[in-house]
């Protein structure tokens, strides 16, 4: 929803990576206190990829919806 909102306005460009950060800093960090919960110690490298992983996909998953919009408004103005 938030992506939707921020794509309709005229300042959406830069707060797209915006929401994917906090949408990767909300759910991101959630499944990581999880993680760390369910396991007695888990291995700092591995709560470390998670957490890159879980934070850097949704701001990718944001910049690639952004670019596939103005792909799509660049492709319909040439039609």
């Amino acid at each position: 929803m938030a992506i939707g909102w921020v794509a309709k306005r005229p300042w959406g460009g830069a707060a797209h990576m915006g929401v994917g950060l906090v949408a990767g800093l909300v759910f991101g960090g959630t499944i990581l206190s999880i993680t760390m919960a369910a396991t007695p110690q888990p291995p700092i490298t591995d709560l470390l990829t998670q957490g890159v992983n879980e934070v850097l996909f949704p701001i990718g998953c944001s910049i690639v919806l952004f670019s596939a919009e103005v792909l799509g408004k660049r492709m319909g103005d040439r039609r």
